[in-house]
């Protein structure tokens, strides 16, 4: 119909919309039908659009669809209205699609903002179909991703990442959508949003990974669907580090993820990678009151795969600690040396015999592991006498402790205290060291004693004292179950 013919006048301008917006914020205002300024005709029929859609495509022949009114196109008010019909009008006419709101304000966003916005999934994923830039920016630097994690739209997130939307984008404020999600309270509906999408095999892009990495943001949450989905996609690097020097291992001990690791580190993930602070993903684990449980991964990985590359990890010592005994006779076949010190300076012998396991310090004795301690020194013979320093030591299984090459320096063991005897403390009272840390005693099989002090105070005679015991006990019932 020829309107011109018909006499019909299509610029007149009625007051039957009920939106209205403020033409330097942008702000918009549901204020009810009929309250609002005068529209055109067209915009008449965004709000009232019948199903069909046909008195909007014949009026849209005869008036551009890419008319303003207050700064506004009627693809803007059609995604206003969130009349999806009516959007799909306007693309097939050659609306334009890139049409930004311009405020007196400068604020300035286009309509697949305003679609994430006002969280219409539906009307998004038909401006992406028509192809839409995914990635434009507001004024304030804000993409459609980063709307969607100020507003909490987590169906508009979902249809946008899996478009291809990048994550590794900021705003003039260096804020991205995962950071803004954090600072809105949105951590656990982002997060769960994401990890659908990775869980499925939709890998989120990023153009910077130290804004945003998918093995990161799956490591960190320690869901180890989304990582396996991750490594099945056969591009990931799994040692990649971040501005930090983070890897995706380091960052599921750091926040204590056991079946993460496990994971990562059977897939090859490099345990000895260190951050920028020189720490590895075996010490970082340690801050984690389940630190125990980042041990016996490795431990069972290198009893599966043996490997003794893990540095910071020892896997014999570790054994040893927790009396594991197949371990240790396991470990020690293939060549574990018994008697490396570990970070704190403490031998695989030491360990079991700190924790009272008997048969793995005989296993590790009987392997070769020394019982000579450095740094030991012999403090008082009896009652009398001057400190003097000597190197201390057990040897093999049978109880007997030397300190030097006279017999009179070769003893049995018959029992070890920590501490002096009440003689001891008598006669040193005057000189004051009568009960310094680190002084323990021994008795002979023949009645006699001997006073020493180790150097590490305490814990380190409780250690000598401990190993002693083990030692002659292990020692005594040798020879009985030997015996005629």
């Amino acid at each position: 119909m020829n309107n011109k013919a018909a006499g019909v006048r299509t610029q007149i301008k009625v007051p039957l919309g009920a939106w209205s917006w403020d033409t330097a914020s942008g702000e918009e205002f549901r204020v009810g039908a009929g309250l609002a300024e005068p529209y055109a005709i067209t915009w008449c029929a965004v709000e009232y659009f019948e199903a069909s859609g046909a008195i909007f495509q014949m009026l849209l022949q005869h008036i551009s669809p890419n008319n303003l009114h207050y700064g506004r196109s009627l693809l803007h008010h059609a995604i206003l209205c969130g009349n999806t019909g009516a959007t799909k009008v306007l693309l097939n006419c050659g609306t334009d699609i890139e049409s930004p709101v311009k405020t007196s304000e400068k604020t300035e966003f286009r309509p697949i903002h305003m679609a994430a916005r006002l969280g219409l999934s539906t009307i998004l994923q038909c401006l992406i179909d028509s192809g839409c830039d995914l990635n434009a920016t507001t004024n304030t630097g804000e993409t459609a991703l980063t709307i969607c994690a100020k507003y909490k739209q987590a169906d508009c997130l979902r249809v946008l990442a899996t478009a291809g939307a990048d994550f590794g984008l900021v705003n003039i404020a260096g804020q991205s959508a995962s950071s803004i999600a954090g600072s809105n309270r949105w951590c656990l509906g982002f997060q769960q949003a994401v990890l659908n999408l990775i869980r499925v095999g939709k890998v989120p892009k990023s153009s910077n990974i130290s804004v945003f990495s998918p093995l990161m943001f799956a490591a960190r949450s320690g869901d180890v669907q989304a990582l396996r989905a991750l490594i099945e996609q056969g591009e990931i690097n799994l040692d990649s580090q971040d501005d930090k020097g983070f890897s995706a291992v380091m960052v599921t001990a750091m926040e204590g993820h056991v079946e993460a690791f496990r994971l990562l580190v059977y897939e090859g993930a490099d345990v000895k990678l260190s951050n920028k602070l020189g720490k590895t993903a075996i010490t970082l684990s340690k801050l984690n009151q389940n630190h125990d449980q980042f041990e016996k991964v490795l431990l069972e990985f290198a009893l599966e795969k043996g490997s003794q590359c893990a540095r910071g990890f020892y896997a014999l010592h570790y054994a040893a600690r927790r009396g594991d005994l197949n371990a240790v006779k396991l470990l020690t076949s293939r060549g574990y040396d018994v008697n490396v010190a570990d970070g704190d300076g403490n031998t695989p012998l030491m360990l079991a015999a700190r924790e009272g396991h008997g048969s793995v310090c005989k296993l590790l004795i009987s392997s070769g592991a020394r019982c000579d301690v450095k740094n030991a020194k012999e403090a008082h013979q009896g009652r009398e006498g001057a400190p003097h320093k000597k190197f201390l030591k057990m040897l093999g299984n049978e109880g007997v402790l030397q300190w030097g090459r006279s017999s009179r320096r070769n003893v049995i063991c018959g029992d070890a205290e920590v501490g002096p005897s009440s003689g001891f403390r008598r006669f040193r009272q005057r000189k004051g060291d009568g009960d310094v840390p680190g002084l323990f005693r021994v008795v002979t099989t023949n009645k006699k004693e001997f006073h020493f002090v180790c150097q590490g105070g305490l814990e380190t005679a409780e250690l000598w004292v401990r190993g002693i015991k083990l030692v002659t006990r292990e020692g005594m019932f040798g020879k009985m179950e030997s015996g005629p």
